[in-house]
């Protein structure tokens, strides 16, 4: 929370607007790791909003991961948490494992 009013400071200062953006099923997008961005609430609970992120970076950048997704159990909505600071190296590749496996 302090992130996005820190962001809406910087933005109003600027004199810079929020800008929403829908994509179409199927459409991809790609921008930079540093862009202010984020989603806005659920106007139609009917809808669905499912996405498959992916982040690039050096190994440099980054030593541990961490994440939170909201999931439903038993009927409830319910917050999960993960980090992980454990290193994965397969052939062609290296980077951090997924903070949300069950440990």
């Amino acid at each position: 929370m302090e992130y996005a009013m820190f962001s809406q400071r910087n933005m109003a200062e600027r004199g810079l607007q929020r800008e929403a953006f829908t994509c179409k099923r199927g459409d991809v997008f790609l921008w930079h790791g540093g862009l202010v961005h984020g989603g806005s609430p659920i106007d139609n609970p009917a809808q669905t909003r499912k996405s498959f992120v992916v982040h690039y970076s050096t190994a440099a950048n980054y030593h541990e991961r961490t994440a939170r997704m909201q999931v439903l159990v038993d009927g409830e909505t319910r917050l999960k948490e993960g980090h992980t600071d454990t290193i994965v190296s397969r052939p062609g590749g290296r980077g951090l494992d997924s903070p949300m496996k069950r440990r």
